[in-house]
């Protein structure tokens, strides 16, 4: 049987609004030490910001984030991956789209 990526996925899942500060975002992350957050309004997934989102603002913005919003950073539109699927297509997937985080869904809810 196929190993799938409800079995490797991380469960605990850091949600930010759109309009929280990226310093603030910053901060969870590394206090979490996540490499992700997930943009969330209700209950609509909106984007995804990752360390490497960070560093490059930090860069455009040399080293200024005050001011900026998860919103203004994010990745989106944001594409997901169910989670009954096998981890060799999502590595596919995640190959084919040139990402390397997705937000997992189950496919009944």
């Amino acid at each position: 049987m196929s190993v799938t990526v409800s079995s490797v996925m991380s469960k605990e899942v850091t949600v930010v609004s759109p309009r929280t500060s990226l310093v603030t975002v910053g901060r969870m992350m590394t206090d979490k030490q996540i490499s992700c957050v997930i943009v969330k309004e209700k209950e609509k997934i909106l984007g995804i910001i990752s360390e490497r989102d960070i560093v490059r603002i930090l860069g455009d913005n040399r080293g200024e984030l005050k001011g900026t919003t998860a919103k203004s950073v994010m990745s989106s539109p944001i594409h997901m991956l169910y989670s009954d699927i096998t981890l060799e297509r999502a590595v596919t997937m995640m190959t084919e789209k040139g990402f390397r985080r997705f937000p997992i869904r189950d496919r009944n809810d």
